[in-house]
């Protein structure tokens, strides 16, 4: 009885920390009205184990705008810009409604929170339990799903920095084995950017109901 009692306040005191953690990061971040840096998209296959690795420049405005401009390979888009989310990659491109899309939305909402810091509003939506640590002059924050699920990731975790609580790394587990990973460099906060950067095509067909994966 007293390990149980033991065990049970050791794991509220970690709850506790970790809510105390990613409250800071929120905060920190409640500050930070537009980002702009460079990025690297690492991709690992699950069958065959094979990488394959991309960059570009990010273009972030809070609450609703993201655009990863790709320089390798040259063209490849995202961009989330309201309930449009506009996708070019690899040849395949397509416009979404998040408002109509239950799975496009849950993924936009999550690359945007993630980027302004609510870490608990992650969890929150992807049914996901929390965990912090401090590693050096980093928190890392995992977000591992309560159960698995047709779509959606089986975990994320998130790098920040201690000193300004900015997004670092993000890495995002299938729950067929597929990892991405993206890591941001050179990061400006509250520049202004480009005007055109968040401009979405409108001459595509919206596909409401497509079931694409950001790849």
């Amino acid at each position: 009885m007293k390990k149980m009692i033991l065990a049970a306040a050791c794991l509220l005191c970690l709850t506790v920390a970790a809510s105390a953690q990613t409250a800071e990061i929120e905060q920190k971040n409640e500050s930070v009205k537009t980002i702009s840096c460079n990025f690297t998209k690492t991709m690992t296959i699950a069958s065959t184990g094979k990488s394959s690795t991309s960059e570009g420049v990010l273009y972030f405005e809070a609450p609703d705008k993201l655009a990863m401009d790709y320089t390798t390979p040259d063209a490849d888009q995202l961009t989330i810009n309201g309930n449009q989310f506009y996708m070019s990659i690899g040849g395949r491109t397509n416009l979404f409604d998040r408002s109509k899309n239950v799975q496009m939305n849950s993924l936009a909402s999550t690359l945007l929170n993630c980027m302004m810091g609510k870490v608990e509003t992650v969890a929150s939506e992807n049914n996901a339990d929390i965990s912090v640590k401090e590693e050096g002059a980093f928190y890392l924050v995992t977000l591992t799903a309560q159960k698995k699920t047709p779509r959606g990731y089986a975990e994320i975790v998130l790098r920040y920095s201690k000193k300004d609580c900015l997004l670092l790394e993000m890495t995002m587990k299938e729950f067929n084995g597929a990892i991405t990973t993206y890591r941001t460099s050179g990061i400006k906060t509250n520049q202004k950017n480009p005007s055109a950067a968040f401009i979405v095509p409108q001459k595509l067909q919206t596909a409401p109901n497509a079931a694409i994966l950001l790849q």
